[in-house]
């Protein structure tokens, strides 16, 4: 099987999209002849199978599939589809949460009109479109035909296995609103005496994209005496990220939209309790697994999720359940489970000739 991806990707590791994307390419080019088109040029090393091509050669090859991954990042997707369907080749949409419709409520007035628009003929023409979870799929616009195929992540030899929860940690860009940090702050605000009180820490490290979110985590820190409790770091990766993991006893994540969060299946992976929100789209599996505590998109909510982490007393079973639940979601499974489905997908597109 010959697979096309299409990206765009940011060259950093602070990026989820580009973590999985590059993950995914490395494990999956050991199962199917993998081509790689990067529109972003990004210097990163990956399996030596992948076989790189540019917009001037890309079209001299045969592909049985394509792949575009995050498909609002570039209006050279449009060019890049419409040959595409010239040359016959079903492509499918990766959206990674962008089609997510709280997502869609972010410049909503500019995503429609292109929608609508310079965008209109490539959507309608794709497949259908990749989701990473069911929830996902309801809660996302949707062209053409929908498959579930979720992210998956490596996994890390370690033994973590918190007596108590004193410290949480997140990791990753911290976009206020995305990723519900003033959700996370206002709620910390309402149980601040009871934190306090466990000697408890949540450290939010990651990059920043606009001034103004840094403005607000600083100024709600120190407006509301919170130093001691949250902690706002810098981006970390490699050992350092290593070593934030390892010495933390959970994992919080409070956004309000998100595909299948790259972060918190690594925190699993090291055995961490994960506390997540609806918007991350894990609470099903989080609950059903037993491997941590969920919460609706709201200050109450994730107040009380945090009360009943902090006094929770069985985090030994909660933590080797984080470890049992990473292992349904290595590369190499999902990997499987992608060419199973591109394989049908090409079946059925034969038939159709």
């Amino acid at each position: 099987m010959n697979i096309l991806y299409i990206t765009k990707l940011e060259n950093s590791f602070s990026n989820g999209v580009t973590v999985a994307v590059l993950q995914l390419l490395n494990v999956i080019a050991d199962y199917a002849s993998v081509f790689w088109l990067d529109i972003g040029n990004i210097s990163l090393n990956v399996n030596k199978k992948i076989k790189k091509v540019g917009m001037s050669n890309y079209m001299d090859f045969n592909y049985d599939i394509a792949v575009i991954e995050d498909p609002f990042n570039s209006i050279t997707f449009c060019e890049i589809a419409n040959n595409l369907n010239m040359k016959k080749v079903p492509y499918i949409l990766s959206p990674h949460g962008c089609f997510h419709k709280v997502a869609l409520k972010r410049k909503w007035l500019k995503k429609k009109i292109a929608i609508n628009t310079i965008f209109r003929k490539y959507l309608n023409g794709c497949y259908g479109t990749q989701f990473l979870t069911e929830n996902e799929q309801k809660n996302s616009i949707n062209f053409n035909k929908s498959i579930i195929i979720p992210n998956g992540i490596e996994i890390k030899n370690t033994n973590i296995v918190p007596n108590r929860i004193k410290k949480m940690v997140f990791i990753g860009r911290k976009d206020v609103e995305h990723k519900g940090i003033d959700l996370l702050i206002e709620a910390v605000i309402r149980i601040k005496a009871e934190l306090e009180k466990r000697e408890c820490e949540i450290m939010l490290y990651g990059p920043t994209n606009k001034s103004k979110d840094d403005k607000y985590i600083i100024d709600r820190i120190l407006s509301n005496d919170l130093e001691n409790i949250v902690i706002n770091k810098g981006a970390v990766f490699g050992n350092e990220k290593e070593d934030v993991l390892c010495t933390s006893d959970a994992y919080i994540q409070t956004s309000r939209h998100e595909g299948f969060p790259m972060s918190i299946l690594e925190a699993l992976t090291y055995g961490l309790p994960v506390l997540v929100t609806e918007g991350t789209n894990m609470t099903n599996i989080i609950k059903e697994n037993n491997a941590g505590f969920v919460c609706g998109d709201n200050i109450d909510e994730i107040a009380n999720m945090i009360k009943e982490a902090i006094n929770c007393k069985n985090t030994n079973i909660l933590s080797k359940n984080a470890k049992k639940l990473a292992q349904k979601y290595t590369w190499e499974e999902i990997s499987k489970t992608t060419i199973k489905k591109y394989e049908t997908i090409i079946t059925e597109k034969k038939n159709e000739r």
